[in-house]
C-alpha cells in the first residue's frame, strides 16, 4: 500500500467531455500534497462513436438502451486509450498506482438548483 502524502505516487487520468473530440489521457505525479503533470495525449473519437454520444445527449433521441450500450462501449474505448498511452510512452501497469476517470458527459446542467443534499 502507498501513502499519497509521503510516497511519490503516479496516476493516469482520463477526461472526455461534451466537445466530443475524444479522450485525453494524462500521467500525473503526486508527492507531498503537490501534483505535477508529467505528460498527456489526446485520442480522437471515431465519427460513429461521436454520433452515438451526440444522439444520447439529446432528449429527443436518447434512450436507456443507447446509454447502457455506450457505457460498455466507452469503457472499452477508455481501455484502448490507456493501452495506447502506455505504448506511446513506453510504460507498463507497474509504473502507476491508480487510474481515474470521470466518464463521458452526455448531459450538462450547470444551472441546476436541486441536489441530492437535504
Amino acid at each position: 500500500m502507498f501513502d499519497i502524502l509521503k510516497d511519490k505516487v503516479y496516476s493516469i487520468g482520463l477526461m472526455s467531455g461534451t466537445s466530443l473530440d475524444g479522450v485525453d489521457v494524462a500521467l500525473v505525479e503526486h508527492y507531498n500534497n503537490e501534483h505535477r503533470l508529467i505528460d498527456f495525449r489526446s485520442y480522437p473519437y471515431e465519427q460513429e462513436l461521436k454520433d452515438k454520444i451526440l444522439k444520447a445527449s439529446k432528449i429527443e433521441t436518447s434512450n436507456v438502451q443507447l446509454i447502457c450500450s455506450l457505457h460498455k462501449e466507452l469503457g472499452l474505448v477508455y481501455a484502448d486509450c490507456i493501452e495506447q498511452f502506455l505504448t506511446d510512452f513506453n510504460l507498463t501497469v507497474n509504473d502507476f498506482h491508480f487510474i481515474s476517470n470521470h466518464g463521458q458527459t452526455i448531459w450538462h446542467i450547470p444551472t441546476a438548483t436541486k441536489t441530492h443534499k437535504k
